[in-house]
């Protein structure tokens, strides 16, 4: 019982036990609450609509990174260049909000702009370097 809890939390949190590799992390939407930082998956098809102009306005994100904290996760890791047209597994941390989101786009994402938000996010390709990763500051 005790081993089945440990590796349940180790694949919640998102890193192996004893040398073996994580479960599959959620599918990506928009950040949860109560978290400072969340693994997720984008499927391919997520990834590849962020540029396509498939992606319906509840696909939207608002901001050039960090990005507004209700922003969808996958379209904003295309816009940073964390995943591609194949997705990926990508990590988004907590930040404080900010007073203004700047639209800048990227990687054939336009992002659109925004005012004062209570909370933002960053994202990175899981497999990034922890040193490239700052720390949650919320």
């Amino acid at each position: 019982m005790a081993g089945r809890f440990a590796a349940v939390l180790a694949a919640y949190l998102g890193f192996a036990l004893f040398g073996t590799a994580a479960s599959a992390a959620a599918m990506c939407d928009v950040y949860p609450s109560g978290r400072t930082e969340f693994l997720c998956d984008c499927a391919a098809t997520a990834a590849a609509a962020a540029t396509d102009g498939s992606e319906p306005a509840a696909k939207a994100i608002w901001g050039e990174g960090p990005y507004r904290g209700d922003s969808d996760l996958c379209t904003a890791a295309r816009h940073a260049g964390a995943v591609g047209d194949a997705g990926g597994r990508i990590r988004a941390v907590l930040r404080p909000g900010r007073s203004f989101y700047y639209p800048t786009e990227a990687n054939g994402v336009t992002p659109g702009w925004w005012g004062r938000w209570g909370f933002s996010v960053d994202v990175y390709a899981a497999d990034a370097p922890r040193d490239a990763i700052a720390p949650s500051q919320a």
